[in-house]
């Protein structure tokens, strides 16, 4: 199994004290959202909707209504993701940061069950910037709280950003191999970060952006846009045209990896009837891994 969130921009964040940058897909962004009450019309959407301020008089701030001893704010990011980082914006003020006191992170895996993944129990409370490390993908996330303060609990999200593990393709190597050199986010194969060496079969020469190279081998990286730093391909080798061959005689192919003049490809000439080799040691050419054809044909001359 998985977890998920849902973003959908490219950002840079940070937590208190220190940089944390993190680039990647926010998948929560206006996904549906609900809450347990609403306060004069300061829905749930609010805190999906992109705004990004943490004054409530701004009014892009979801706050659940007054007089509750529990409450809750939820999230459906409608598909499921490996989330890497999550990021909760609140009401800005000593006073009102202090709700976030006693205040959980839950995430839901496609068994429909929620996992705690985070718990705000120092005081003062912490931001919620949390560094998610799970092993299975998330279709949903929900922020409760049950810590009275004053006779009553309250929940306000101003944004909440869920960023999905940067990944690359890894399917990309026919007529090749990979082999990891380095794992990305989360200890999962090919995500951001992974570094992997291609090397391609024999007979196959690299190709960069369908640019042949003279590489036999090269090592690439999963980048911040999740694509590779190359855009290596294996391509067959190609010989191009045969030699002349001699006069007063047929050729005999045998087809090499794909084709007449393709690697390993051989060609043997017969001489016609009248005709004998002018040499006793004929070589039959042959498509090498240089790309270019070796071996000597000899000629036909009159008996």
């Amino acid at each position: 199994m998985t977890w998920q969130l849902f973003i959908s921009i490219i950002t840079c964040l940070y937590v208190v004290g220190r940089q944390y940058e993190y680039y990647g897909e926010n998948v929560a962004y206006r996904k549906p959202a609900n809450q347990s009450t609403t306060y004069q019309g300061y829905n749930a959407s609010l805190g999906v909707d992109g705004l990004i301020s943490t004054n409530f008089d701004d009014g892009t701030c979801s706050h659940t209504d007054v007089g509750q001893n529990y409450a809750w704010w939820t999230v459906d990011l409608e598909e499921f993701y490996f989330i890497k980082f999550i990021r909760i914006y609140h009401r800005n003020g000593q006073y009102y940061e202090n709700r976030l006191h006693g205040s959980a992170l839950y995430a839901k895996d496609k068994d429909n069950i929620w996992t705690q993944i985070h718990f705000n129990s120092t005081w003062p409370p912490n931001e919620f910037n949390v560094s998610v490390e799970l092993n299975k993908p998330i279709g949903g996330i929900m922020l409760n709280n049950s810590f009275l303060q004053q006779g009553a609990v309250f929940i306000c999200v101003c944004e909440l950003e869920a960023f999905k593990v940067i990944e690359c393709v890894h399917d990309f190597i026919e007529n090749g191999n990979i082999v990891v050199v380095k794992y990305g986010d989360s200890n999962q194969t090919f995500t951001f970060g992974a570094t992997v060496n291609v090397t391609c079969d024999e007979g196959y020469r690299m190709s960069d952006d369908g640019v042949l190279t003279n590489e036999t081998e090269s090592t690439i990286e999963c980048n911040v846009s999740g694509n590779w730093t190359r855009n290596l391909t294996c391509s067959v080798i190609l010989c191009g045209s045969p030699p002349n061959i001699p006069s007063n005689s047929k050729e005999i192919i045998t087809p090499g990896l794909a084709g007449n003049n393709t690697y390993n490809a051989t060609i043997t000439v017969e001489c016609i009837e009248g005709y004998n080799y002018s040499l006793h040691e004929i070589k039959p050419l042959r498509c090498t891994s240089d790309g270019v054809w070796t071996g000597h044909l000899g000629n036909c001359n009159g008996k």
